[in-house]
């Protein structure tokens, strides 16, 4: 009774990973280029805001002592 509940969990654990699994990966090509243009614009708007404080190399380089 209790190995046969065992059983039924892992193979629905199992289907449903394998599901989930074909999700990401659907999906995965989608998630990359959004991924890619909010890092993107992350990146832009640092480098505007270092452009207005004119702080942006003092940053740098005491980022870069850590």
């Amino acid at each position: 009774e209790f190995e046969e509940k065992c059983v039924k969990k892992m193979i629905l654990s199992e289907r449903s990973e394998s599901i989930i699994f074909s999700i990401f990966t659907k999906n995965f090509s989608k998630f990359r280029t959004s991924l890619d243009f909010f890092f993107g614009s992350f990146l832009l708007y640092q480098d505007k805001r270092n452009e207005h404080n004119n702080s942006g190399l003092a940053f740098y380089s005491r980022d870069s002592r850590v």
